[in-house]
């Protein structure tokens, strides 16, 4: 069986949202991007933090356990998603703009695939030695216990094919999303 975790379903199509502000903005207003997603990341973070450290209201359909265990603040998780996110953003605007250079600005696929495909590769380690194997080894949490490595390389491999796998075939959406932005911005 494919084994994913839950944001690498999701968090993939990023990727391809920073590459089309590149195209059509420039790496000063995707990097701006990339800040605010993590200004709000860390904003909803600190949000649910807060809000599961309340009593739950007694009536509630949801007791304070179930919320917890939805929700819960896993710290490690959120240290190696905002680590991994700023790096793998970081790197794919520098990668997509150098290549654009490189290519005078010819073949939006080459840089939209290579950029994305080497910056969820980082992503991908990054996120799974933080969050699965480092943070669990400090001790801090005992949530979560650390992956032996036969499993870290399962989880990674898989979730990186998946990615690579949604890059490729993202391709034809990320032209489609330029043509349309562009026409729609013309005056």
């Amino acid at each position: 069986p494919v084994v994913l975790t839950a944001g690498a379903i999701t968090y993939p199509f990023t990727f391809s949202l920073i590459d089309l502000i590149s195209e059509l903005y420039g790496p000063q207003k995707a990097k701006l991007a990339v800040w605010i997603g993590l200004a709000m990341s860390l904003c909803m973070t600190a949000g649910i933090a807060i809000i599961s450290w309340l009593p739950a209201y007694a009536a509630s359909p949801i007791d304070q356990a179930t919320f917890e265990q939805v929700f819960g603040f896993t710290p490690g998780i959120v240290v190696g998603s905002m680590v991994a996110y700023c790096i793998a953003q970081l790197t794919d605007i520098y990668l997509f703009a150098w290549i654009r250079q490189w290519t005078r600005e010819k073949y939006l696929w080459l840089r939209s695939n290579s950029s994305t495909l080497i910056s969820q590769g980082i992503d991908t380690l990054l996120f799974g030695l933080i969050a699965w194997v480092l943070w669990p080894n400090l001790g801090l949490s005992k949530e979560v216990q650390p992956l032996p490595w036969t499993t870290w390389y399962i989880i990674m491999g898989n979730e990186y094919g998946f990615k690579v796998v949604f890059t490729l075939l993202n391709t034809p959406l990320v032209y489609i999303g330029v043509y349309m932005a562009r026409r729609w911005s013309r005056p």
